[in-house]
């Protein structure tokens, strides 16, 4: 897939975790359940927001999670 902008890697990264959108929350908050079962709370990272990629429950999407807080991270990226 061609990407002018360079916006998103193809590939993923080693701190990307694989996770499926469960909830729309209220002011652009998603629930991800990643795939070892946890639920984090996530927000659209900036290069995600610039694509407008549509997210819906049961979208699957890359996540990473933040150093402080792993119960909260971002979506960098849809997965295929």
């Amino acid at each position: 897939m061609d990407n002018p902008l360079n916006l998103i890697p193809a590939i993923p990264g080693e701190d990307w975790q694989a996770g499926k959108i469960t909830a729309v929350l209220p002011r652009g908050l998603y629930r991800v359940r990643l795939d070892d079962g946890r639920e984090v709370t996530t927000h659209r990272a900036g290069a995600v927001r610039l694509s407008h990629a549509r997210l819906a429950p049961s979208t699957p999407v890359w996540v990473v999670l933040a150093v402080n807080d792993p119960a909260r991270g971002r979506i960098v990226a849809r997965r295929q």
